[in-house]
């Protein structure tokens, strides 16, 4: 990425989408996107994924 021409560098493009440019940034997403029902910050994903995990951590230490 030494020559990084604007047009197609990907890093540009990465830099455009976290600037919310969907249309001239880099946006993907899993195989699995459209099992997703709703949009939710990446605060509450995370505060779900801990809550999910300390719930199973209790449940397997008393089986």
């Amino acid at each position: 990425m030494k020559k990084c021409s604007f047009q197609f560098c990907t890093l540009d493009s990465l830099f455009k989408s976290m600037d919310g440019d969907v249309e001239d940034g880099l946006v993907f997403s899993g195989a699995r996107v459209h099992e997703f029902k709703s949009k939710l910050p990446v605060k509450k994903i995370m505060d779900l994924v801990i809550r999910d995990y300390q719930s199973s951590k209790v449940q397997a230490a008393n089986p």
